[in-house]
C-alpha cells in the first residue's frame, strides 16, 4: 500500500497528534491485512512532522520503504503508485489524490481532526468522493477501515493506463 503524506494546505492543518495517530494506525492496519507500506512525505509535510513519522515508522515490520522528502528528497510517487494495491493520501493534496485515481488505484483521503475547509477544494474533493474514486476518513478512524472490503464493494476505478504499467515494471528498482 502507498502512503502519500502532504501537509498544511486547502484548509487542512496537521498536528503532531495527527501524525502520531497516522503512524500508529496505518502499520497496524497493514499488518492486519498482510500488506506492506510504501511511505512518502512531501515538501509541505515539514521536518517536524517527518521526525514524528520517522520515530514511529522506521524499523516497523509493516513499512517496506519510507522517504522523508525534507530530509532526503526522492521521486518515489510514480513507482509507489505502480506497486500499490491501495493508496492512502492525506486529504490536503488534490494532486496526490488525483495521481492515485489516475493510476487506477483505490484511494483514501485522510483528514486531520481540525480543519477549516476551503470551499472550492472541498467541492472538487467531494465530486471524487461522490464518484466513489475516493473514500474519505478521519485520521482517527483509519484503524476501522477495511480496504479489502472497500475494493470489492465501494471503489470505482479508472482503467489502467500505460504509465501505471511502466511504473509497476520499474517499482522494484526503487524498493529497499
Amino acid at each position: 500500500w502507498a502512503v502519500l503524506i502532504g501537509g498544511a494546505g486547502a484548509g487542512y492543518r496537521y498536528t503532531r497528534r495527527d501524525m502520531e495517530d497516522l503512524a500508529a494506525a496505518l502499520p497496524e492496519l497493514a499488518q492486519r491485512h498482510g500488506a506492506r507500506l510504501l511511505v512518502t512525505t512531501s515538501r509541505r509535510t515539514g521536518r517536524k512532522h517527518e521526525r514524528t513519522l520517522k520515530a514511529r515508522l522506521d524499523g516497523h515490520p509493516a513499512v517496506a520503504y519510507a522517504c522523508y522528502y525534507n530530509h532526503q528528497p526522492e521521486k518515489v510517487v510514480a513507482p509507489f503508485l505502480g506497486a500499490a494495491d491501495v493508496v492512502f493520501c492525506t486529504a490536503d493534496s488534490g494532486a496526490m489524490v488525483t495521481e492515485a485515481i489516475t493510476a487506477g488505484k483505490p484511494a483514501y483521503a485522510l483528514a486531520p481532526a481540525r480543519r477549516s475547509r476551503d470551499a472550492s477544494y472541498q467541492a472538487i474533493l467531494q465530486k471524487k468522493i461522490d464518484a466513489r474514486f475516493v473514500k474519505a476518513s478521519a485520521i482517527g478512524e483509519v484503524a476501522l477501515l477495511d480496504p479489502l472490503a472497500d475494493v470489492l464493494s465501494y471503489f470505482r476505478l479508472l482503467p489502467r493506463d500505460s504509465v501505471t504499467a511502466i511504473a509497476e515494471k520499474i517499482a522494484p528498482l526503487f524498493a529497499g
